[in-house]
């Protein structure tokens, strides 16, 4: 499941999940990561919460092979 910050998406995968069901949330189950927009490289220990002007430089994106080895 992917959609936009606090569109409730780790609730719906925890009903689911709490209903028998195969659920995977893209945020929180390791789909997604922070990364470089300079370099590519992944951010292993972001700054939590993160300072004003970081995410000029670091940006969070999917990782498409993972998804679409679960797609598989």
């Amino acid at each position: 499941m992917t959609g936009n910050s606090g569109a409730g998406k780790s609730t719906v995968c925890g009903m689911l999940r709490a209903r028998g069901h195969a659920a995977v949330d893209a945020d929180e189950d390791g789909f997604s990561r922070w990364f470089d927009r300079g370099s590519g490289e992944p951010v292993v220990d972001p700054p939590d919460p993160v300072p004003q002007g970081w995410l000029h430089r670091y940006g969070w994106a999917i990782d498409r092979d993972r998804v679409a080895a679960l797609a598989r």
